[in-house]
């Protein structure tokens, strides 16, 4: 079995701003909730989000809980670059972990999975000696290995390794995808890893900045020039550094089984909270037909690898 399962990230620079569902202290429980941006290089603007959990001013062992301090004193004084400007933002230092964020959103008449990797905060400090810093080392199951497909659909030289990590809480597996663009892990990792079978630990930055396309050539106009308008686009990475060489994967039948079983209860309750929210959506609308909801089937996902997620 499973026993310790690396999963660490460091996030540390500058306070950014707040995420994209903002940060804030709820009135009813007092919790704080939602994200925080921190830039992490400044002349590339690697801007990186970091999700936390809900956070109660103690812990239920009564002691204070720092993380929400902390969120707390963010929130007050929002010294963040997007404010007062980078020389005047706070710096911070945050240990993380990867994770993803299941939704299901009704598609056609159907419920469709949506699983966008995350970072999850794990403790946060104002540390104003910090690093600017996002790294990762993850261990994982490498599920298949691919040539990277860019915006044109042409394959470049890159591989993409597709990943399956346990979750020591929920005990269950989740997906990853991570990039390899250096030659030489692109022939180690072709050369030792086997799809489907190799547990490996892979170590690498975290990739999450704006660039600017070129905008499109000119066009024939009846007079005058075509405006040129730039489009950024966003690129979100795991960029693999570093990785092991594979070792044992110690799960047998019954603990893979159990693992798929706990993924699938995981998924079924995702997808009955999306459907009973949609349910509730419909019925203030007056257009409910329906006040039951149907159980969410489970899901299974086919393989030909011998671990079978």
């Amino acid at each position: 079995m499973i026993n310790k399962v690396t999963n660490e990230c460091n996030i540390s620079g500058k306070l950014y701003g707040f995420g994209r569902f903002g940060l804030k202290r709820d009135e009813n429980d007092g919790k704080i909730r939602g994200s925080i941006t921190v830039l992490t290089d400044a002349e590339t603007q690697n801007v990186v989000e970091i999700n936390f959990l809900p956070q109660s001013p103690t812990y239920k062992s009564g002691k204070d809980n720092n993380n929400y301090n902390v969120l707390k004193q963010i929130i007050e004084e929002e010294k963040t670059v997007e404010r007062v400007g980078e020389k005047d933002a706070i710096s911070v230092r945050v240990s993380c972990s990867l994770s993803t964020n299941p939704y299901y959103t009704k598609q056609n008449d159907e419920y469709v999975l949506s699983e966008p990797a995350q970072i999850k905060g794990n403790f946060i400090h104002i540390d104003a000696k910090a690093k600017p810093s996002a790294v990762f080392n993850i261990d994982c199951l490498v599920q298949s290995i691919a040539p990277e497909v860019n915006f044109s659909g042409e394959e470049t030289s890159n591989r993409i390794l597709k990943v399956q990590v346990f979750d020591d809480y929920r005990k269950h597996f989740f997906p990853l995808t991570f990039k390899m663009e250096m030659p030489e892990g692109i022939a180690f990792i072709e050369r030792e890893y086997t799809q489907g079978e190799s547990y490996v630990t892979l170590s690498g930055e975290i990739i999450n900045r704006t660039i600017e396309q070129a905008p499109a050539e000119n066009e024939n106009m009846g007079f005058g020039e075509r405006a040129q308008v730039n489009k950024p686009r966003t690129i979100r990475e795991y960029l693999i550094t570093g990785g092991t060489t594979p070792r044992e994967f110690l799960m047998d039948e019954e603990e893979m089984a159990q693992a798929r079983q706990a993924r699938e209860t995981f998924l079924a309750e995702a997808k009955n909270r999306a459907m009973e929210k949609s349910s509730k959506s419909t019925a203030v609308n007056g257009f409910s037909s329906n006040s039951s909801t149907t159980s969410a089937s489970k899901t299974t996902v086919k393989s030909n690898n011998k671990y079978n997620f």
